[in-house]
């Protein structure tokens, strides 16, 4: 992927690295499996992922590690995901 994004700078010159960037983010985002991410940044995430593919992303399964240190409002957030699956895990002694 980074070899062909490379590429396709080098072919289109520094003008356009900015409209080649967010291809291969939309292509990236448009065919990812899995993404890692953390609660912080799920935010941000979902805003870039309706940008990109003009859609929500559809989440099948979020695991939370450490979820006894999270908050939540924080975990309300990953709610917000819809996803079909959300699975805690943490020691509740931390």
């Amino acid at each position: 992927m980074l070899k062909n994004w490379a590429l396709r700078v080098a072919l289109k010159g520094r003008t356009q690295v900015q409209q080649v960037a967010d291809e291969c983010q939309s292509e990236i985002l448009r065919n990812s499996n899995i993404i890692l991410c953390t609660i912080a940044s799920t935010g941000r995430l979902l805003r870039e992922w309706t940008e990109v593919c003009g859609k929500a992303p559809k989440i099948h399964t979020v695991i939370v590690d450490e979820c006894g240190c999270t908050t939540e409002s924080s975990t309300a957030l990953l709610i917000r995901l819809n996803p079909t699956n959300l699975i805690m895990v943490g020691d509740h002694k931390q």
